[in-house]
């Protein structure tokens, strides 16, 4: 979830023990490369470069610092459907498996949350619909069905922070376990653990999410 947070946000937002307020980590993201599509520039609309958008949200990337070229674009499914009834994207897709592509494809085979589809301008497509269930048992999805994510080389980093557990020595560590014995009447054994991970983004401008359905 922190993952998909930091790529498709450029945020992560914590509830912390102890604090009131949730807590927010801005990953820095040039604010032009979170964009909401309107009017006449929705790709529903018929009357927008659904192409021309790619491109120029491309350019947008490459040019920005810690940026780079997208090397594969991931849509929801409203945003796919929009973007695959569009003739010119019909007359350029190419829905050929071959080289890396085909071997992505088969490794995911039967996981219907990733699916292939194609490429546009040597640029891989896919097709996403995972989803999460929250504290509540709410399904939510990973992505919004309306947006389209360009993505190039985030090379992400998980990081941790400090476990706040003497018997950790207050060390930032990817986990802290421990078990032992409730002294009482009837003893119950336990076991403990923590862990503060946190997925960091370290070219944050390696990647462009656009609402391009209403």
């Amino acid at each position: 979830w922190m993952a998909s947070q930091a790529v498709l946000n450029a945020t992560c937002t914590f509830n912390v023990k102890g604090f009131e307020a949730p807590i927010a980590v801005d990953f820095g993201r040039a604010a032009n490369q979170t964009i909401t599509l309107a009017g006449a520039d929705l790709w529903t609309a018929g009357t927008n470069n659904i192409l021309g958008n790619i491109g120029d949200w491309g350019r947008l990337m490459n040019d920005a610092d810690f940026g780079g070229k997208p090397t594969k674009i991931i849509m929801g499914s409203k945003a796919y459907d929009a973007f695959s009834k569009d003739t010119k994207v019909q007359a350029q897709l190419n829905t050929q498996l071959r080289g890396t592509d085909s071997n992505f494809n088969t490794a995911v085979k039967g996981m219907d949350a990733v699916e292939y589809m194609g490429m546009i301008s040597g640029i891989p497509i896919y097709l996403y619909s995972d989803y999460y269930h929250d504290d509540t048992g709410t399904k939510v999805d990973f992505m919004d069905s309306r947006d389209i994510l360009l993505v190039g080389n985030i090379n992400g980093l998980r990081g941790y922070g400090m476990i706040q557990d003497i018997g950790a020595n207050f060390q930032a560590i990817p986990f802290y376990g421990r078990n032992g014995i409730v002294d009482g009447e009837d003893q119950i054994p336990f076991v403990n653990s923590k862990s503060c991970p946190i997925f960091v983004p370290m070219n944050q401008n390696a990647s462009l999410r656009a609402r391009v359905v209403a």
